[in-house]
């Protein structure tokens, strides 16, 4: 069971999220404890995460000319503003 703390950050932050193998929970690091690789599937760029310890893969998009965000960067994730 992972601890309430490391949930949180899951949910709060997608970047810390990619970084972490979902498998062995190790840190994924490139040459370290994983590798990394670009590919390209139907015109779009890929980035592949492969973990060197239990060899589980993540698949992220890469494209710089498309709009693809993540959700808690974009304006409808935003409920409320407190100043």
């Amino acid at each position: 069971m992972i601890p309430s703390s490391v949930s949180i950050i899951y949910i709060k932050h997608p970047d810390i999220k990619r970084q972490i193998c979902k498998k062995c929970r190790c840190i994924l690091v490139d040459n370290v404890s994983a590798k990394m690789k670009m590919k390209t599937k139907n015109k779009s760029k890929l980035i592949e995460w492969i973990c060197n310890i239990c060899k589980t893969k993540k698949t992220f998009p890469a494209d710089r000319n498309k709009d693809h965000r993540v959700w808690l960067e974009k304006p409808e994730a935003v409920v409320e503003v407190i100043s």
